[in-house]
């Protein structure tokens, strides 16, 4: 699974496996997981996520696949939305922080929210 064979192959050494955010239904490579999932790792079979990977969660954003978290400075609010599975670049409102992985606009909480109100 998550495998291909190159041209000739004679054993499994053979078989090259799928990069991570990238899918394969076929013998090649046909494309990059869909943005707003990830892949756990190599070797989906579809776009979207069925068996490796899943929806990005809040705090993070997911292009090709791959999952990072909010940049300080800027949060990832909801599943799915062009603020996370681009680039999460998308503020936190004045008066409050975040740090990395922060997930709402106004945070009232470092440890749940990644962000807290200013003092």
């Amino acid at each position: 699974m998550g495998q291909s064979s190159l041209a000739g192959g004679t054993s499994s050494s053979s078989c090259t496996d799928v990069t991570t955010g990238l899918y394969r239904q076929g013998p090649t490579v046909d494309g990059t997981i869909t943005d707003g999932y990830y892949t756990s790792s190599a070797g989906e079979y579809y776009p979207i996520p069925t068996r490796l990977g899943a929806i990005c969660p809040p705090g993070s954003f997911c292009t090709g696949g791959v999952i990072a978290d909010c940049v300080a400075g800027t949060r990832c609010e909801n599943e799915l939305t062009s603020t996370n599975v681009v680039s999460g670049q998308d503020e936190c409102d004045a008066g409050y922080y975040c740090i990395g992985g922060c997930n709402r606009r106004r945070p009232t909480d470092l440890s749940l929210y990644k962000g807290d109100i200013c003092t």
